[in-house]
This record gives structure tokens, sequence and C-alpha cells, in this order.
């Protein structure tokens, strides 16, 4: 007699085979979809995962990284000092998210690490600068770099890229200041060491030109130390021809809310103040920013699944893809310049 209490015959796992008589397409469709790889329409990519979810389907990882020979892991290098800029701290959360879905795991590698040290598959670089130490240690050791933004050094182990587009939206940010009433934008902005900074700084340059306006950009170190920032911000502030003042990163959003105050101007009033790169905090000071939210999460993750899909298909030629930043209008430029704040 055989007891109740005797386990009950284990369930047989689902195997890739399952999902794909499930969806009605071939073992290796099946597995194209699952992994975002190969020639596989949107529709039958949605009709495996949805037969994998319903079949509770989960892929035996382990078995997958031995067959690939991997390590099942990537690193993440960041730039210096990005642990002090939410921007960055928020790429790398999307990129661990989207890493946790596709069954990798992810190393934060801070800026000057000896990258012999990690046994990785492959690289994200964010904001990497010319003859960037990290693609060039992932170049030594044959391994595949996504970059975060383009490198303004060419490598041949940069395999993908992603990036925000700044050259088309960087001025729908200045469209918007001068919708406002803005005649003499300036712009505070690390020198051009990244590709983001570059061309913010070209585009910002062309744009004045074309209407005949003077640039007024202030140069500042990237990571920028505070008071360098605000004496630049102190400058911008006590010139009256400057009605709007850009500042690239969220830190120094802050030096030229101060220094306005120091010289007597009101932001979103008679100066207008916006960010180029959004942060939380940008929503509880007085006024709130306007800024250009440039969707970190979204394009951490979509880094590292740009990363996941080299690794599994490696592209013949460098792989692009394009995040959609967008702006986000607050106090400091809602009103337009001179209009009365009690309104």
């Amino acid at each position: 007699m055989v007891s109740e209490e005797a386990p009950k015959a284990r369930r047989r796992a689902v195997t890739l085979q399952d999902v794909a008589d499930r969806a009605g397409v071939s073992r290796s469709a099946a597995s194209f979809a699952l992994t975002d790889r190969g020639r596989v329409s949107a529709a039958t990519r949605e009709r495996v995962r949805e037969a994998a979810a319903e079949l509770g389907y989960r892929p035996n990882l382990v078995a997958r990284n031995l067959r690939a020979q991997r390590a099942g892991a990537v690193g993440l290098c960041l730039p210096p000092m990005s642990t002090t800029y939410t921007y960055y701290m928020d790429v790398a959360f999307g990129a661990v998210e989207a890493a946790a879905g596709l069954g990798m795991l992810v190393a934060v590698v801070p800026a000057g690490a000896d990258l012999s040290g990690y046994h990785l598959d492959g690289f994200v670089v964010l904001d990497p600068i010319a003859d960037d130490p990290a693609i060039a240690a992932a170049a030594e050791r044959g391994l595949p770099v996504v970059t975060g933004e383009r490198s303004p050094t060419p490598s041949p182990a940069v395999r993908g890229v992603v990036h925000g587009d700044h050259a088309r939206t960087f001025p729908i940010l200045l469209d918007h200041l001068a919708e406002q009433g803005a005649r003499g934008p300036a712009l505070i902005s690390p020198i051009a060491s990244t590709d983001w900074a570059a061309t913010a700084r070209a585009v910002y340059a062309e744009w004045c030109e074309a209407r005949g306006i003077a640039p007024r950009i202030r140069d500042t170190a990237f990571p920028s130390p505070g008071a360098e920032v605000h004496r630049a911000a102190l400058e911008l502030a006590a010139d009256p021809e400057v009605d709007a003042i850009v500042s690239m990163t969220d830190g120094t959003v802050m030096e030229v809310l101060t220094a306005a105050a120091e010289v007597g101007r009101t932001p979103g009033v008679d100066l207008l103040v916006a960010g180029a790169a959004d942060s939380p905090v940008f929503t509880v000071t007085q006024p709130t920013i306007t800024s250009l939210d440039l969707q970190p999460r979204e394009f951490g993750a979509e880094c590292l699944r740009l990363l996941h899909r080299v690794l599994d298909d490696p592209p013949a030629e460098p792989i692009e893809a394009v995040t959609e930043p967008r702006l986000v209008v607050r106090q400091s430029t809602a009103r337009k310049l001179g209009a009365d704040p009690t309104q």
C-alpha cells in the first residue's frame, strides 16, 4: 500500500520544443523569438512569448551559457564620479532590470578599474571619451562593446551604439526657450569630452548662428566642481543680455538657481532656466525646472538588450539604436519672459 504522504511524481519540465509546438513554429524560430535574434516577425515573437508564458517555460540558463561558453554576465562601465549623478544611477538600474529579464547578471565597473580581473562576456560603456580605456581593454580581450552614446574614437570592439539623437532633440529645448521670449540664451556645458556634450554644444552654436544670436558657452570640467560652475553661472546671470540659461547636468542647474538669486534675477520671470538632463530634484525646486527627459532607465535597458543581441548574433557592422528624449516643461520656463508671475 502506498502512503498518502508519498511525494507526487514531479511534472516534466517544459521544454523549448513544447513552446514551439504550442506556438506552431519550429524550435529554432522559438529560440530566436525568445532571445530577440534572427529574422522573426513581431507577430511570431509575440505568439511564442505568449506560449512560453502559458506553459510556464523557464530557459535553462546554466546550460545555455555552457553551450555558448559564456559567463552569463556583462560589465557596465561608468564615467568618473558618475554615482553623484541621478542620470547614471537610473541608467544602471534600467540595465540591471533588463538583464534580469534576459537571464544575465550585470557587474557595475567603476571608472579606471582593471578589466582584466573581470570574467565577463562583454561591456556596456556609458558616455565613452576619446581613446576610452574601457573600450581599449575590451578590444584587447576580443570582447564586444555597446556604447551608451557614440564613442569619439572608432574601435572594432564597438558592435553597437545607443544614443539619444541629440542633434535632433536638443533644438527642441532651444526652440521652446525662443517661443517663451528668450533672445539671448546661454549654455553651461562640460568641455566636449563626450559625444553628448560635443553634439549639444555644436547644435547650440548652429542654432544661435541661424538666428543671428551671439553664442555664450561657459566651459566646465566633467564632472564639474561646484565652485567652477557657480562662477560660470554667476557671470551669465549678471549679464543683462542673457535671458535664458541651459545647464547640461542636474547638479549644475542648482548652481544657476543660486547664482540668479545672488544677482537679483528671478528664474521663471526674468530669467528662463532649463536642464539638458532631467532629475527628480527638478520637481521640488523653487521654481520647478524645465528639462529634457533622456529616459535613462529605458536607455540603460536598451543598451543591455542590444549587447545581448550582439552576443547572440554578432553583427557584420555595428548596430545603432536610438532612444527618444522628451521635453518636460515646468515653472522655470512655463511663462513668457516678463509675464506677471501672479497670473
